[in-house]
């Protein structure tokens, strides 16, 4: 057999030694054959760490608007391939720089150079993209961060001399269900990021009592409790300043970890006793009362698991509660 040799018609080695991303031949006829390439360039350069051609770059910015004929199926796997990166911030910033960002999550941009107060070093979009990085690399979790903070340039207002953000949480997982939906997200990946964000702002301190913890943890759902813990930790080193939270947050994972190691009675029809039971005990017809029954017990059972029983159950009842 004769020697091999390595064909190189388009001068790819050279690239790759220079650690250059470059479109082959015309950037604007490889992006006209698929406006995906358009993001995936972003993709592949964060991923290799590599710098884009400065021509691929300038074509990409010029086309940017034709990543609106590309399926949000195929745009939402690059994205999350982004966020699955080392540094994701890096591939969002690129996409910024080349209006990608402007065609894909213009929401994000509402917080571009928008201060928030003396809790946080950066601006909402630079928070978001520091949070982005800290955090695990979990799809959850770097959706989660991604996004929860989208709604603060909506709901922001300056109170005495301060900006806040009141409610941000709640208006943050509703602007995060509508565009996971357009992105064609799973519900099930929905509904445990919009879960997390709606719970994100935990302020736990040591006095909480045992009960409290457990109705944070009833709140969440047990399985989504450690990723809560995670994404808080993660948001409050975002901010850029030292704070005494993260003892607070490192002090709650402890006694969170304690707690459900025992069950931990989330809804009603884990209480040992049902609404027929309950009717039957104390003579009531079907209605609502019974729900709101169920309901006392059940916050009964969260401070005090031990008489999650029959028995038990049945003396709250015949006490009236």
């Amino acid at each position: 057999m004769g020697k091999k040799s390595i064909l190189d018609p388009c001068g790819g080695k050279a690239d790759i030694l220079r650690k250059r991303l470059r479109a082959v031949g015309e950037p604007e006829d490889r992006f006209k054959e698929d406006p995906l390439r358009l993001l995936r360039a972003v993709r592949l350069a964060n991923e290799l760490n590599f710098k884009v051609d400065e021509g691929t770059l300038k074509t990409i910015t010029l086309m940017s608007d034709m990543l609106e004929s590309v399926s949000q199926e195929r745009i939402r796997d690059e994205i999350l391939k982004i966020l699955m990166s080392r540094k994701p911030s890096w591939g969002f910033n690129l996409m910024f720089r080349t209006n990608l960002l402007k065609q894909i999550l213009p929401e994000l941009l509402e917080g571009y150079l928008k201060r928030q107060n003396a809790h946080h070093r950066y601006t909402i979009y630079k928070h978001i993209m520091e949070t982005i990085n800290q955090v695990q690399a979990k799809p959850v979790l770097r959706l989660t961060a991604l996004l929860h903070d989208i709604a603060k340039p909506r709901v922001r207002e300056k109170v005495r001399g301060q900006w806040r953000f009141l409610g941000h949480e709640k208006a943050s997982a509703d602007m995060a269900r509508e565009i996971m939906e357009r992105l064609r997200f799973s519900k099930e990946i929905i509904g445990r990021v919009t879960n997390l964000i709606t719970h994100h702002m935990v302020w736990y301190d040591s006095d909480w009592s045992d009960g409290a913890v457990r109705r944070l943890i009833r709140r969440v759902s047990p399985e989504n409790m450690d990723d809560l813990i995670s994404f808080r930790r993660a948001d409050i080193l975002a901010r850029g300043l030292r704070d005494e939270k993260l003892d607070f947050i490192s002090e709650l994972e402890k006694r969170a970890g304690e707690l459900t190691k025992y069950q931990i009675t989330v809804k009603a029809r884990d209480l040992a006793i049902d609404g027929n039971r309950v009717m039957e005990i104390l003579g009531l017809s079907p209605g609502p009362e019974v729900g709101k029954i169920l309901n006392k017990l059940l916050e009964k059972v969260t401070d005090h698991p031990e008489l999650n029983t029959e028995e038990g159950l049945m003396d709250l009842l015949k006490s009236s509660l």
